[in-house]
């Protein structure tokens, strides 16, 4: 059996005219250094192409992270838009109503006003002068005459009514305190007529009646009117007349006594 051709250049050794290339240690060298410059170099493409993707993918990061953030503040301010339109909507409504309900209420307070009764002390005369006899003491009398000038009835009417003289007697009316309340049953005054009450003096002397009488010492009358309109509205009027000396006619006292629906003065001085 013949035997197989083989590689002869597998373990052969060179022969004559073949030379054997040896490198030589500076040369090593170079090449170790050229491949690692190679080396290195390719690191370094490697490094700057992964830091150019960082920087764009932090590039893209960013910009979305402030478009998320742009959006989230315009949704924020949209909703803070919304939130304040709503509280000034319901300010406005809450506003509205108000006004629509003062308005109400004061259309209604004047036409309680315009159409409510209104009582007020209209005249006063002396009532039947009494006779000074020879002995004992006497009450000097006026009559107070309360008409109704508003569009409507007053019920529960009362008159509280005094007569005074003396140096004092400007003094005790401004100082006069409103009475409890007193209602007679079924005492109306409507829009006609009159309702009256006579005011007495204490109880004085002769001379003193006389002089009351004659008109040589002034005569005061003053008092309050009580009342209710129909809307169950309490009212008061104060009033006050005074009978000057040497004349027969009442007239209205100069800056106190006469109110409307308050309180007279107290503690005046």
């Amino acid at each position: 059996m013949a035997d197989k051709p083989g590689n002869d250049s597998q373990g052969k050794i060179p022969g004559e005219g073949e030379a054997i290339v040896l490198e030589s240690p500076s040369d090593i060298l170079k090449r170790e250094e050229a491949d690692r410059k190679k080396h290195d170099e390719e690191y370094k493409q490697r490094q700057l192409r992964i830091s150019e993707r960082l920087a764009v993918l932090t590039l893209f990061l960013v910009l979305g992270t402030a478009i998320y953030d742009y959006f989230m503040w315009n949704q924020s301010e949209t909703a803070r838009i919304a939130a304040d339109a709503a509280q000034e909507g319901a300010a406005a409504a809450n506003n509205a109503a108000r006004i629509a309900g003062n308005t109400l209420i004061a259309s209604q307070n004047s036409f309680k006003q315009e159409q409510r009764a209104y009582l007020w002390a209209s005249s006063f005369n002396m009532s039947n002068p009494p006779t000074c006899p020879d002995s004992g003491c006497i009450h000097v009398c006026a009559d107070v005459h309360v008409v109704n000038s508003g569009k409507t009835p007053a019920n529960g009417v009362h008159i509280w009514r005094y007569a005074i003289f003396g140096p004092n007697a400007e003094r005790t009316i401004k100082a006069m305190k409103v009475p409890d309340y007193k209602t007679p049953s079924g005492d109306v005054l409507g829009l006609s007529g009159d309702k009256w009450g006579t005011a007495f003096t204490p109880a004085v002397a002769n001379a003193t009646a006389s002089s009351l009488i004659d008109g040589t010492v002034s005569l005061y009358v003053y008092g309050v009117v009580q009342y209710f309109d129909i809307f169950g509205e309490y009212h008061e009027t104060g009033f006050c007349s005074q009978r000057v000396q040497r004349s027969t006619a009442f007239i209205v006292c100069d800056g106190f006594g006469n109110w409307f629906d308050k309180k007279p003065e107290q503690n005046p001085k």
